[in-house]
């Protein structure tokens, strides 16, 4: 895939985010020394800064960058990534302990649960908890098991503070712990793999002496790309991700019958464009097949916009900005019948409009026609 064929200008990102890009690159210490040193000059380092917090890779620039030589990167800036480290390094290990603790809890409670992503996540790609980031704990139960799971949280003094299409959120005020709870891997209503099948294919992490399940690697390559398809990879992060998993040993061979079956070739096309381009990603000779697609291609531009301008979801963002985001969440279902659900469903209505208007629940019904009076009240009153 050559630099002509691109469906975006790499040439229009930043200096300072292709410097970024650099230090997220898999290569040896002795190679992205040498790759890092002619980009050092002539760099906005608050700016750069911002771009790190942004993205969520601190842990990894700050590793890269603490091993050039004294004087290539200004004193104050290695310390304010090593500021951040130390914190994330904190954060991280509260979080493997709540977890320990909540999967043991599950266990008692005879409750089938699947971390997918945080500490695991951190430990299984990247081999140290400490160069990840995670905001949350996402936990995975049967639909079955979610009122029993919220009980477990509530008696530990989490509260619910949202809900989505596929998860509830709650919050500890005390430990300042997020957690979301899934009973579904994606908010579509098209398919995924059955819970049964994913707890049949899992793996145990190595990160705790308590045995903590999480998806099997095939698995977490289908859960990742849409995940990350479905927020525009907005934080390189996620495509630090993919990265690191494609690298590793995965079953192809299953891999694009799953992709095919579930509608998420064009999305699994876009990840590994972005990741061999911007990260220089291998891509294996099985799914280069993936990357000619004119839907993964346009894709891959459409996400362009979200990773070059720093972008991301925001209630409050220019009206033009949320018709191209709902386009963008459009132009990912793969067929006719996913695409009439994802217009019914944008009708129904959200949690912000209960916020927004508290109603017993007797006239809930009023939502559908208020909704579009809701969403204007919220622009108007936060802008």
């Amino acid at each position: 895939m050559t630099d002509n064929n691109l469906p975006f200008d790499i040439h229009s990102l930043s200096r300072e985010l292709r410097l970024l890009l650099v230090c997220l690159r898999t290569s040896s210490e002795e190679n992205y020394t040498a790759e890092l040193e002619p980009w050092l000059q002539n760099i906005a380092w608050k700016h750069f800064l911002d771009l790190a917090q942004h993205h969520r890779v601190y842990p990894l620039v700050h590793m890269k960058l603490n091993k050039l030589k004294e004087g290539s990167v200004p004193a104050d800036v290695l310390q304010e990534l090593a500021d951040k480290y130390l914190n994330n390094t904190l954060k991280m290990l509260r979080l493997s302990m709540e977890m320990d603790h909540l999967f043991k809890l599950f266990d008692e409670y005879q409750i089938q649960a699947l971390m997918l992503k945080g500490p695991v996540l951190a430990k299984d790609l990247y081999g140290d908890l400490s160069l990840r980031t995670s905001k949350d704990l996402d936990i995975l139960v049967q639909q079955k098991d979610v009122l029993r799971t919220e009980e477990l949280l509530l008696q530990l003094g989490y509260l619910r503070e949202g809900e989505a299409l596929h998860h509830f959120s709650y919050f500890h005020s005390t430990s300042t712990i997020n957690i979301e709870i899934h009973w579904r891997l994606h908010p579509e209503i098209g398919q995924e793999p059955a819970f049964q099948d994913l707890w049949e294919r899992r793996r145990i992490s190595s990160l705790s002496s308590y045995p903590i399940s999480f998806l099997g690697k095939e698995d977490l390559f289908l859960f990742l790309v849409s995940h990350g398809a479905r927020h525009g990879w907005f934080r390189l992060r996620w495509l630090g991700d993919i990265d690191l998993l494609v690298r590793k040993r995965l079953n192809w061979d299953y891999l694009i019958p799953q992709l095919t079956e579930l509608g998420f070739h064009h999305m699994a096309g876009q990840a590994l464009i972005l990741t061999h381009q911007l990260l220089h990603t291998p891509i294996p000779s099985e799914m280069q097949s993936l990357t000619k697609g004119y839907e993964a291609r346009k894709l891959v531009q459409m996400a362009f916009f979200y990773i070059r301008e720093m972008r991301h979801t925001d209630p409050v963002m220019p009206l033009h900005e949320l018709v191209y985001g709902k386009y963008y969440s459009f132009s990912l279902i793969p067929n006719r019948k996913q695409k009439w659900s994802f217009i019914i469903r944008s009708f129904y209505p959200q949690s912000a409009d209960k916020e927004t208007l508290p109603l017993p629940e007797s006239l809930h019904a009023l939502y559908f026609p208020l909704r579009p009076w809701l969403w204007l009240w919220r622009r108007v009153n936060r802008a």
